[in-house]
């Protein structure tokens, strides 16, 4: 292990080791790329540990001016020393329910380790995303586009960019199967085995229409 003799001085290293990041994942909701954590983790954590620094991260409950707020504690520790950089990162829970929570831990945790070594690990969107700009239709207007009836009359047969689009966002929805089905049966997807066989017999009409659906559920349900 190469010898450091302060946290800032470990840091320089580590950040003159540093790979280019590759972003493989697609947030179906954004269509915007990003380097998953287990990814990010593999590519740094190595390389960190190499010259003496720890990555620590736990949740927590941090002490705001109203009331104690979900956050995620991290800190990078020089285990030499025992200096350390740390903070804590809110934990925007949008779903209350185990995969919402487990969601924002995750997004804080790539976050938190990102901004702390300076890295790059996502789609620059110059702030659209944050501003508002740029986001999926309101529920409101998908509800509109939706027309929230069933559709008319079959419009031919789906395309595979739009099946494709549907099942990346039902995996990313957290719904179970028997609620993503009575969706299908809504849009007037006929019955069938699995759910997997019913959007693949959508019309392009019926695709449109769960596509819709899907993307007003996840605005107002967090790589």
């Amino acid at each position: 292990m190469p010898e450091t003799d302060s946290l800032y001085t470990a840091l320089l290293a580590v950040q003159g080791e540093l790979p280019h990041l590759q972003r493989t994942k697609i947030n179906p909701a954004f269509r915007s790329k990003y380097v998953p954590l287990e990814e990010l983790h593999e590519e740094v954590l190595p390389i960190l540990n190499q010259h003496g620094l720890v990555w620590i991260t736990q949740p927590v409950l941090g002490g705001t001016e109203e009331a104690d707020q979900p956050c995620l504690h991290y800190r990078l520790l020089h285990a030499a020393t025992g200096d350390e950089i740390e903070g804590l990162m809110s934990l925007m829970i949008d779903k209350q329910n185990p995969q919402g929570q487990g969601s924002a831990i995750t997004y804080a945790r790539r976050y938190s380790l990102m901004a702390v070594l300076g890295l790059v690990a996502d789609d620059d969107d110059d702030g659209n995303k944050a501003s508002g700009r740029g986001k999926p239709a309101s529920r409101k207007a998908s509800k509109q586009a939706a027309g929230q009836q069933k559709p008319a009359q079959p419009a031919g047969v789906a395309s595979v960019e739009s099946l494709t689009a549907i099942r990346n966002l039902y995996q990313a929805s957290g719904l179970t199967s028997e609620k993503f089905g009575e969706m299908l049966t809504e849009a007037g997807v006929p019955d069938g085995t699995t759910v997997g066989n019913r959007v693949a017999s959508a019309t392009q009409t019926q695709a449109d229409w769960v596509l819709a659906a899907l993307r007003a559920r996840e605005e107002g349900a967090p790589a």
